[in-house]
């Protein structure tokens, strides 16, 4: 009986081997599709990222480009003197309008504004 035991055993640790192997090769693959997934899930995600930039950028492009009409009022200035700024910022009694030109002449035009406080 001694050598059909010592086969046998064989036999058994060689299945034992075989079935860890196999549970390993599976493991090893579950793995690679898992990252591959993830690794698809990242692209795509950076594809609808860029997508989302592009888009806003292109508004923002769009948006400059655009002639829009605005109207600027201030009630500060700033002094200068050969260049360089003066007491600080002041508060004036007088508000300035200033209207962006919209239609087609260059610059700005300056007109005083009423005061509605």
């Amino acid at each position: 009986m001694w050598p059909f035991n010592y086969f046998k055993k064989k036999r058994e640790k060689e299945e034992q081997e075989r079935r860890r192997a196999e549970e390993q090769a599976r493991q090893q693959k579950l793995e690679e599709e898992r990252i591959a997934r993830e690794r698809e899930r990242r692209l795509e995600e950076n594809r609808r990222k860029e997508l989302e930039r592009q888009a806003k950028l292109k508004a923002e492009r769009e948006q400059k480009e655009s002639i829009q009409p605005f109207t600027f009022r201030s009630n500060c200035h700033q002094r200068y003197e050969n260049d360089t700024p003066v007491m600080g910022l002041q508060e004036c009694i007088r508000t300035v309008s200033m209207v962006k030109n919209t239609d087609g002449c260059p610059g700005y035009k300056l007109a005083p504004a009423l005061v509605t406080s």
